[in-house]
């Protein structure tokens, strides 16, 4: 039995509906990555990693929300999946996306100087309005995106209210938490692993 029936933020009487929401948007908006490089000779795995570990520091940087960070690397990937571009647009396209990523999920997103302060100026403010138009046209403005992050907040808020003995509140849930939150992270970086 859950105790959550208590707490009107968990929404028990709705748990599989938004459960069933959530695994549908996820298979919606997930892109294929077997497919994810075909239309690029220069665009691969090894150009991807750089790119992303780039975007985890600008995300730490700017002590962005975990939500951000999973929004934007899933815009980078939809796009890329959609479109041909040269290697030396993919760091832009990475800015438009956190860039985007930001404004939806932060409350006060980092502004254009700051992106462009943060890419020691390789690029003009026009050139990012022009490359974060150009991504939410070629997404077709749709990037709600269901991440593996928040299915782990979900069930550990349900964890958290759980009677059962397994679940004990305690400092080992926040460990326990902690590292999945890690193993999520680190998985980003692997395409072969983020088709599951």
């Amino acid at each position: 039995v859950i105790e959550s029936r208590k707490d009107p933020q968990t929404v028990p009487d709705y748990c599989e509906e938004i459960i069933q929401f959530l695994i549908q948007s996820e298979e919606i908006n997930t892109p294929n990555y077997d497919k994810i490089f075909e239309k690029h000779k220069q665009v691969n795995e090894r150009a991807r990693g750089i790119l992303l570990e780039w975007i985890c520091h600008v995300h730490n940087r700017f002590k962005l929300l975990p939500e951000t960070l999973f929004l934007a690397i899933n815009i980078v990937d939809c796009y890329t999946e959609k479109n041909s571009f040269e290697l030396n647009q993919y760091q832009l396209i990475g800015i438009g996306a956190l860039l985007i990523a930001s404004k939806y999920e932060e409350y006060y997103a980092p502004e254009i100087r700051d992106f462009i302060k943060v890419s020691n100026e390789l690029y003009t403010k026009n050139q990012i309005l022009k490359i974060e138009s150009l991504i939410l046209c070629s997404l077709k403005f749709d990037i709600l995106f269901t991440s593996a992050n928040k299915f782990l907040d979900y069930f550990y808020q349900l964890s958290q209210h759980s009677n059962s003995s397994t679940f004990k509140k305690d400092t080992n849930d926040k460990r326990i938490y902690y590292l999945a939150e890690f193993i999520l992270e680190i998985t980003l970086m692997d395409v072969s692993v983020m088709s599951y």
